[in-house]
This record gives structure tokens, sequence and C-alpha cells, in this order.
């Protein structure tokens, strides 16, 4: 949304600068309501534009002159476009264009709404039509670069972005567009040089601010970007974006209350917006306060359905409150919405493990290891090892065995988490998989993994001993700390509160 604001802004600035180009004379003009839509185009009054442009062409005033009707139809181009009424400027900016529109602004506004909707290579045709009309125009060419951008074609973009700086060296947007592209390349210096240098010609804007902050945020330098954050919020108190922006800093930084009350800000300025809904949720579950979490992401899904990472978050707040089968639930519900996120299957599949349900675990781990592989970082051999468990859970140890068979053969042989899997074949004891456990994280693993097993073959209370470990050594960043806290629960809900 920000990136969209910013070229928006840079777009209206370019095209204010060159509407004299190809445009008519009102004196060619001979029709009364043709000549009052100019003459209101001329002063930005679009609605009076609107109105005449179109009276124009309903009263048959232009009717049969290709001329006068592109005059029409390109003066509603602009002026819905100058509303901010897109999908209303795209049916008139089409039609100027068949009658063989040759006004830039015409290419240049038709070419942002095709990228607009996802057609950039229409865009691209469209602004490269506009540098054909005026090739004198930096944010032409700013703009086609940001279309390359989008395609990666990152050499094109930083032709058309060097060009468009070396046109209008004073347009602080041509310096954001290049560091966006930067920023896209993963060269964050470079990036931060580029709106540094935007900032120096444009010290009052406050997206540029946000823009900077952000990649300073990406760098992992949170002072600097808490400085931008707060320079956007000066120059403009009102801005919700500008909190939004802060408040991920603070979340960054561990600060989570100061998160929190920027965000509170931000949805006192607009109470539905999800974005902060969503930021919030995540700074109350960082502090762990899950059922506020919960609501936030609850609130979120409310006015957006559509908004996948509500699910994903809301998912990982009912893990923290141990309520296993609604963030299975939620975590199927993203990979519904958005197929192309098989990561759910993985989360899903260790949510039904912490519950107890070895059936739904397998076949989650099962879709995720079918669309990834046993090698996919970070969780393919964590989804292996998921399965098998899942199996072991239900009694299916032929099954199990035959699906570690297969999956073993794909696995990195000289991997921890091969090693792991080889023990669930007996090939490694138990001592010699802590033994080979250097580090605590690994430890936290093997002490989970050979507790799982010692339970599956009746060994309740070695399981007990080697859950507890990880209750009070444990990493707790870690999927197996959570599986081994929800085994105790099982073992005995009354010794242990998480």
């Amino acid at each position: 949304m920000q990136q969209f604001i910013l070229v928006f802004l840079i777009l209206t600035i370019s095209v204010l600068s060159s509407l004299g180009q190809n445009a008519p004379s009102t004196s060619q003009v001979k029709r009364p309501n043709l000549l009052q839509g100019e003459q209101a185009r001329a002063k930005s009054d679009w609605d009076n534009a609107i109105l005449y442009f179109n009276k124009a062409i309903d009263t048959d005033e232009a009717k049969g002159d290709a001329v006068l009707l592109e005059i029409a139809y390109s003066g509603l181009c602009q002026a819905y476009f100058s509303k901010n009424q897109f999908d209303l400027a795209v049916p008139d900016c089409d039609k100027a264009i068949q009658y063989n529109s040759r006004r830039f602004f015409v290419y240049l506004f038709h070419g942002f709404l095709a990228k607009r909707k996802g057609f950039i290579d229409q865009a691209i045709n469209d602004f490269s039509k506009a540098i054909e009309i005026n090739p004198a125009s930096g944010g032409a060419y700013s703009f086609r670069g940001e279309a390359y951008s989008e395609k990666h074609d990152y050499d094109l973009a930083f032709a058309d972005l060097n060009k468009a700086i070396e046109l209008t060296p004073d347009d602080a947007g041509n310096y954001s567009a290049r560091a966006h592209v930067y920023e896209a390349r993963g060269d964050l210096e470079k990036a931060i040089i580029d709106y540094s240098k935007a900032i120096e010609v444009d010290p009052k804007d406050p997206f540029l601010y946000i823009a900077r902050s952000t990649v300073y945020r990406k760098a992992r330098n949170f002072d600097k970007a808490e400085l931008d954050g707060s320079k956007a919020i000066e120059l403009a108190p009102n801005f919700l974006h500008a909190y939004i922006n802060r408040g991920n800093v603070y979340l960054n930084k561990g600060q989570y209350d100061r998160a929190i009350a920027d965000y509170d800000k931000a949805l006192q300025i607009d109470p539905k917006s999800t974005d902060a809904l969503l930021f919030r949720g995540t700074a109350y579950s960082e502090k762990g306060n899950y059922d506020q979490a919960i609501v936030d992401h609850t609130k979120v899904i409310q006015i957006d359905p559509n908004y996948t990472l509500a699910y994903t978050d809301r998912g990982g707040a009912f893990i923290q409150k141990g309520e296993y089968r609604y963030a299975v639930s939620d975590f199927r519900k993203r990979v519904q919405l958005e197929p192309s996120a098989v990561g759910m299957y993985y989360s899903s599949a260790w949510a039904n493990l912490y519950a107890n349900d070895g059936n739904e675990a397998y076949a989650d781990a099962d879709r995720f290891l079918k669309a990834k592989g046993a090698t996919a970082d970070p969780g393919g051999p964590y989804a292996v090892l998921v399965g098998y468990l899942g199996l072991r859970k239900n009694d299916k140890a032929d099954e199990a065995k035959n699906f570690l068979d297969g999956w073993i053969r794909q696995s990195n042989p000289g991997a921890w988490t091969t090693k792991i899997m080889h023990y669930f074949y007996g090939d490694v004891t138990e001592q010699q998989l802590l033994e080979l456990a250097v580090d605590n994280d690994k430890l936290t693993e093997a002490h989970t993994y050979i507790a799982a097993m010692q339970l599956l073959n009746g060994k309740t209370s070695e399981a007990r001993d080697h859950f507890n470990w990880v209750k009070a050594n444990g990493n707790k960043e870690f999927s197996e700390y959570v599986l081994a806290i929800a085994e105790l629960k099982r073992l005995d809900p009354t010794l242990i509160k998480k």
C-alpha cells in the first residue's frame, strides 16, 4: 500500500508537469459541451469535466468525429484518474487509445492502471508509447523501470531508472523508485543511499522516511529505523501507516508495549486497519497475552476473511494456549485460501501431533513432503519425523517403517535429522544420539524424540524424565519443546502448567 501511494504521488506530479504537451487548443473545440469540459479540465475541476465530457458523448455532440471523441474520452480518463476512481478511468482510457490518442498522459495513466491490475507487459507497452510521445519525460522512464522490476528484469529496470534520474535529477520519486529496485534485489545499502538522496530532494515527504525506515528494519538497524519512523509521524501526525511502520520497528526491538501504543494510535485513525490489528495481535502474542492476540486476529478475519496471514498468526496463538485443533483449522484454512502456502501443512502436522492425532499428523506431513520433499529447508526432514511418529501413535509400525524407508533415501546422509531417523530405525542408540547432540538445540530435539519413542514402547517413566529435561532446559522456541509440554500434560495434567 505504501508503495502504491508513493507511485501515485510521483505519477501525479509528473503528469501535471507535462499536461501542456499534445493537448488540443480550445479553439479547436467547436462544440459547447466539449468546450466546457476542456475548460473544467484546465482548472482541475474534475466533476464538471466529467459532466460535460459525458454530455458531449451522450448528446452525440462528437458523433462520428474521431478527433472530438478522443478529446472527450481522454478528458474522462484524466478526470476519473485524478479523482482516484481508477476502475471508471480504465474504459475511458481504453476508448481514448482506440481513437488514436497521441496524448502522453493517456498512455501514462493507462500503463499505471494496467500495472495496478498486474498486466505488466501491457504497462510496459503503454509506458514505451508515452516515452515515444515525450522522450524527455523522466516519469515515464521511472514507471517503465518499476514495471521491469516487477518482472525481475533488473538490468532493464536500472537502465530506465538511471535515464529518469539523468532527465529529472531533482525528482525525488526517481531515486525512490531505484531504491525500491535495489531493495527488491536485496542490496539494502544502495537502497538506503537512494532513499537518502530522495529525502535530500524532498525532506518533507513522510512516505520517503517510512520507506527508508523499512529498509533499515530489514538491515536490522532498528535505531535508525525508529528515527525515520518518528520523523514520518512528525511530518504526518495523522498518517495511519506512519504509526504502523514505527510500531513494527518497536516490535522488532522487542519493545512490545511501545509497539502496541503505536498500533492503538493507528486504530484510532482507522479502526478497521487490518495491518494494525494483525501486528498488534503479534505484539500481544510476544507478550504472552494470547487471548488478546486471538481477539485481534479474529477481528482481522471478520474484516477481511481472505487475509491469510491472520489465520497463520491466530493458529500460532492457539498453539501457545494448547488449543491445537483450532490451530489445525486455521493452518488448513490458510492453505485452502492460498494453495501455494504448502508450508501450512507442516505447521498443521505438528499441531496434530501436539493434539495426539497421529493419523492427521501423518496426513499433513505427507502432504507437505509430496509438495516440498524431504530436503526442503528447514521443514522437510522434520516432516519425516512427524509423519513417522504420527503413524506409530496409531499402532501402524509397518506403515511407519515403509514411510521412513521411502524418505530416508532422499535425506542428506550426514545431517543431524538423518541421525534421528536412524535412531527411529534402531541403528543409533539413545546414548549415541545424545552424544551426537553437540548443543542445547540438538539436545532439545534428542531428548524429545527419545522420550517420544520410549512412550511408544511403554517406557512411561523414562519418557517422563526426558520430557522433563526438555521442560527444564530445552529451547522454548522449538516445536519439540511444545510437543514435550503437550505429552507431559497428557501423562499427568496436574503436574505441569505451561
